[in-house]
């Protein structure tokens, strides 16, 4: 994703990676992430998504295209048990945040009793 990002602000020399491959490793980690809390790492995903929650947080600063915005929200509704109280913070000012019809799954999430 680093790449991703240095290659969306200019950076020479750093290869193009398409947004659908970002978006689609966003939703890999976030199925991951369920697996990894199910197998007792939940430290663990709760540091992955913390680094999905500050992309998050900057998303709207930084241009990022909506469909890569979606897969993060995705996967940190994936993650939400390894941190609910941040990760539904983080996922309200998102949506407070964004000119775009937010889809009805991840309002749903947001109103499920478990992220709150």
């Amino acid at each position: 994703m680093d790449k991703w990002i240095k290659c969306r602000k200019g950076h020479p020399n750093i290869a193009y990676i398409p947004d659908i491959i970002i978006a689609s490793a966003l939703r890999l980690i976030g199925r991951l992430g369920q697996l990894g809390l199910k197998e007792g790492f939940p430290s663990a995903v709760k540091n992955i998504s913390t680094v999905i929650g500050m992309f998050i947080q900057h998303a709207q600063d930084e241009d990022i295209p909506w469909g890569v915005q979606l897969a993060a929200v995705y996967a940190l509704c994936d993650l939400s048990p390894s941190n609910r109280a941040e990760i539904s913070k983080i996922l309200e000012a998102w949506r407070r945040e964004t000119a775009r019809s937010v889809p009805a799954a991840v309002l749903g999430a947001l109103d499920e009793p478990k992220m709150k």
